[in-house]
């Protein structure tokens, strides 16, 4: 039943949480990534065929949510994930993408896509959130 999602996940996080510690684990979830309305890749192509831009600018063209948004989408988790801060670590990753009230699919520094489609980073967005899981930079 969809309408249980929510409560699946939360009784499912729970055991796999309790489980992981009770093996003497140290657990770290990674906080979501912003989901977004266009699939990089493809809007980047176009941009670059038909408008004839660079690549850099047409990442830097690539729409973004409000901040806004990104909570609201991902309240229900933020809320479950609240249950367990005693417990868990938490891995933040909302600031690699997020800017002024905004959440951008792109690096202001970088000239390429953070995601390949509308929902997954790519390499590229991968690196600094890798760098931030196993670097240390943890709540």
């Amino acid at each position: 039943n969809i309408a249980d999602n929510v409560n699946l996940f939360e009784r499912s996080l729970k055991i796999t949480i309790d489980r992981l510690l009770a093996a003497d684990k140290q657990v770290r979830i990674m906080m979501p990534v912003p989901e977004f309305d266009h699939h990089s890749y493809g809007y980047v192509g176009k941009k670059i065929l038909h408008d004839k831009l660079s690549l850099a600018a047409a990442t830097r063209s690539l729409p973004g949510i409000a901040e806004a948004a990104y909570n609201s989408r991902n309240a229900e988790v933020l809320t479950i994930f609240s249950q367990f801060e005693d417990q868990v670590r938490f891995v933040p990753v909302k600031d690699i993408f997020c800017r002024n009230e905004r959440c951008y699919p792109f690096a202001e520094n970088n000239d390429v896509p953070y995601y390949s489609d509308r929902i997954h980073v790519n390499y590229e967005g991968a690196k600094p959130i890798v760098s931030r899981l196993f670097g240390g930079d943890v709540l």
